[in-house]
């Protein structure tokens, strides 16, 4: 699993966000305003940690630990036949091992990793060698060394759902509402059952974001395991719509990824089914939980900003030595500032209709530069004809076919990172004007700030602004065009096509007709690939959004 907010943008987003809250802060000393709100702080330190909390739950057996064991890339956590695990652990990325009980108080018990089974077993819980650990203990940590563990990313490993011993449950159902989201896990030699609907039913009474993935699907056949993956998205659709973020099921072989982890050897990965899950992964978190720190953070920020407003109006009432005269002339200025914004920028503007036709071209053109790097023929597909063109062996020709999806998968990628990046810089330039006009909004009040004077911005401005800013079809417009038109939601793209290529299997010298074979089926693979990444891509019907103002 790679790093969990990969997104250039988002943490852009974050770091601005971030930053604000430190000038908000800073501002507050010199007017000697109220201090902001202990959440305030806390929310901006989730923005800057940008850790995550990820709890895996399911029904006891079902290869959670097997799971967890896989992104570390070894066996460390308690998981005998005769030991159900009877504690969480919280398992992070560090480069040197650390381990620790957690106790709810704060305080730490460090602990060698032999001693794990003694702290997390439910035997030796029962033997009463550990005092009534479910209560005292908040979890055990276990930092260690991990390929597959993104940074930043902790994973909660918890007792079976419906196990043999009741605490389990209740331990399990302790740490839902602690969780930014939840893997719920489900086997290929078992359906959904009752009790999964039952345990799902009460996990999203807390939380929608329930990430399903699907273990085991190396001890069953393919058509079998995917069967049985339709069956339970069917199941889980109809059950829960409505209520689930997102009903997919996403397969994995644990096995696989444990061989990837101690080999090093880069096809167990892909047997795994691993770069599918983890891109899935970060798309799901990134939505369940990204946007929504950066909407906590704004939001009790522009309350802040609210009540430190009201304060300082209520200075302005009671002391500001400006004469009627002078304020009402303040207000005349401010009133036709504001009607010159209007005239400019309003909606029936013309500076408005100018700019978001532009802005809908930018976009367009962006959208159509990136379209054509997948269509047939295009820069991707010629490169890769050409390596079929010249491929002289068999063996070359198996390479380009087992390759062949992750090799169009990361070249249109990178055409997709590009193209957001030059328009967004696009977008930033045609935006200027519009951001120059609002700073001279207010400039007399800006004025009479420099010359020491409180002054309270006019109410009608800030209303204006914030219908403008907040509610307004320009800035909705500007943010939905470039976002969801020219770059659609489901990127970043996974791995496209088979990771086994079956056609091109053999060995001992082939003749040349078996070879120009092979390049003719390669040719058809890759036309079938580049038609998968273009429906990955743009598979979000925006041709409504198209269309400028009229």
């Amino acid at each position: 699993m790679t790093k969990i907010i990969a997104n250039s943008r988002i943490d852009a987003l974050r770091e601005k966000a971030a930053s604000v809250i430190d000038e908000m802060t800073r501002q507050t000393t010199a007017p000697e305003l109220p201090a902001p709100p202990a959440a305030l702080a806390l929310s901006r330190r989730k923005l800057v940690d940008n850790r995550y909390k990820v709890l895996v739950v399911g029904e006891a057996k079902r290869g959670k630990s097997t799971f967890v064991h896989a992104l570390i890339g070894r066996d460390l956590l308690p998981t005998d036949v005769d030991i159900a695990t009877s504690q969480v652990f919280l398992v992070s990325k560090a480069a040197r091992e650390g381990y620790r009980v957690r106790m709810e108080d704060g305080s730490a018990l460090e602990i060698r990793a032999e001693d794990l089974p003694k702290y997390g077993s439910q035997v030796l819980a029962d033997a009463g060698e550990t005092p009534r650990l479910d209560q005292i203990v908040r979890w055990i940590e276990a930092d260690v060394p991990a390929r597959f563990l993104p940074e930043g990313i902790g994973i909660l490993d918890t007792p079976g759902l419906g196990s043999l011993y009741a605490a389990h449950d209740r331990i399990t159902q302790r740490f839902i509402p602690q969780a930014d989201a939840v893997i719920y896990t489900l086997d290929s030699t078992q359906p959904l059952g009752d009790y999964d609907l039952d345990a799902l039913a009460a996990i999203l009474e807390v939380t929608p974001h329930v990430f399903f993935i699907q273990t085991r699907i190396d001890q069953v056949n393919r058509t079998a395991w995917q069967e049985l993956q339709r069956r339970n998205e069917q199941i889980l659709r109809e059950r829960f719509s409505g209520r689930l973020a997102d009903p997919r099921v996403w397969p994995i072989s644990s096995v696989n990824l444990m061989k990837a982890a101690q080999t090093g050897d880069e096809d167990y990965e892909i047997v795994s089914r691993h770069r599918q899950l983890a891109a899935a992964l970060r798309t799901f978190l990134f939505r369940a939980t990204g946007w929504y720190r950066l909407a906590t953070a704004i939001t009790i920020a522009a309350d802040y900003r609210a009540s430190a407003r009201g304060t300082l109006a209520g200075r302005l009432a009671a002391e500001s030595k400006l004469n009627m005269d002078e304020n009402a002339a303040l207000r005349r200025t401010l009133a036709e500032r504001r009607r010159l914004f209007d005239r400019e920028w309003g909606e029936r503007g013309e500076g408005y209709r100018t700019l978001t036709k532009e802005l809908h071209r930018i976009a367009e053109l962006g959208r159509q530069g990136f379209h054509q790097q997948l269509q047939p023929d295009g820069e991707i597909e010629r490169g890769i004809r050409e390596r079929i063109d010249a491929a002289t062996e068999m063996e070359t020709a198996n390479e380009i076919g087992r390759t062949m999806g992750d090799e169009v998968s990361r070249q249109a990628t990178r055409a997709w990172t590009k193209a957001t990046s030059q328009t967004q810089e696009h977008v930033a330039h045609l935006l200027e004007p519009f951001l120059m006009d609002i700073r001279e909004l207010d400039a007399p009040l800006r004025e009479l700030a420099a010359d020491s004077v409180e002054v309270a911005h006019h109410d009608d401005v800030f209303d204006h602004l914030k219908s403008g800013l907040l509610a307004g079809s320009l800035f909705y417009s500007v943010a939905f065009t470039v976002v969801v038109v020219v770059f659609p939601p489901l990127a970043p793209a996974v791995a496209l096509g088979a990771a086994l290529w079956g056609f091109l299997q053999g060995t001992g010298r082939v003749k040349q007709q078996q070879l120009d074979k092979a390049k003719q089926e390669l040719r058809k693979h890759l036309s079938k690939v580049m038609g998968q990444t273009h429906q990955h891509f743009f598979r979000v019907d925006v041709a409504s959004l198209r269309k400028g103002p009229a």
